[in-house]
């Protein structure tokens, strides 16, 4: 089992409740808004939750760049 080495939480109410993670891991936090509160309809959502995948999509991308770039160095 290997140990992780990013952990990426997502939410404010999250990083209150568990402000820091046992263990080596590097901690990171995404503030992104809760897309469920954008209607109360799915329709009304939908692109709420579009627009955080899309947001969510480029962290990791980005993310992903910059361990490379660490392993590499």
């Amino acid at each position: 089992m290997r140990a992780a080495v990013y952990v990426i939480s997502l939410c404010d109410w999250v990083r209150e409740i568990c402000p820091r993670f046992p263990g080596p891991a590097d901690p990171v936090h995404w503030s992104l808004p809760d897309p469920s509160r954008e209607g109360d309809t799915d329709e009304a959502t939908y692109p709420a939750f579009e627009r955080l995948t899309a947001d969510v999509e480029i962290r990791v991308r980005f993310l992903l760049y910059l361990i490379d770039q660490r392993s590499r160095s």
